[in-house]
């Protein structure tokens, strides 16, 4: 038997079996729930646009139905995608590394700081020509 479950606040549920409910059952189960027709087509067409039940217009009947696999496999495809993107993130900063690493050969301070005396020379000649 298809059975909506109606609370304060909660969404509809679609639970029971996998066949299709109509909109028309929907209301008539609703207005026998004491929920106002408009709230629920309000609230089923919120569920469609979220993408948590799939609707469908069949001549003059919208067919309503939503299977429990679909929202399993839309969170693995999620982390599928976040697991790519965590390593290629990974990756590039191994390049960023690596190509630190290229560039910092040679400009390594040594003990006694003449590399930081070169700097300020350079900076000094430099202020010089422009002056």
């Amino acid at each position: 038997m298809k059975r909506l479950l109606f609370g304060f606040g909660t969404p509809v549920k679609f639970c029971g079996s996998l066949a299709n409910i109509t909109q028309k059952e929907i209301i008539s189960l609703a207005t026998k729930a004491g929920v106002s027709q408009g709230a629920i087509v309000d609230t089923n067409q919120s569920l469609v646009d979220n993408n948590q039940v799939m609707s469908e217009k069949i001549g003059g009947t919208i067919y309503f139905w939503s299977f429990p696999s679909r929202k399993d496999r839309e969170m693995l495809n999620k982390l599928e995608a976040m697991r790519d993107s965590a390593a290629v993130s990974e990756e590039r900063i191994k390049d960023g590394r690596k190509r630190l690493a290229e560039v910092t050969v040679g400009r390594e301070e040594d003990s006694e700081g003449t590399r930081a005396k070169k700097v300020s020379a350079l900076s000094l000649c430099s202020q010089n020509q422009k002056a």
